[in-house]
């Protein structure tokens, strides 16, 4: 396992075609922005799958802080 850290609005590229951004963080917890082509299945490990795609796009959402 790699384990790096990221200061907000920095970004992790994985491979050519996913991106992992650190979008929010606040109240002991993390937001996540992932980028990636709709071929490619996002799911949470600590919840089931969904059935239909929920990504959408936060190009336009800038990154906050919660204090």
């Amino acid at each position: 396992m790699l384990v790096l850290s990221r200061k907000l609005g920095e970004a992790i590229k994985i491979s050519d075609n996913i991106t992992v951004r650190l979008v929010k963080v606040g109240n002991g917890r993390v937001r996540l922005g992932i980028e990636a082509p709709p071929e490619i299945s996002i799911s949470r490990m600590d919840a089931p799958a969904p059935t239909v795609d929920n990504r959408t796009d936060i190009g336009h959402l800038q990154p906050t802080v919660s204090v």
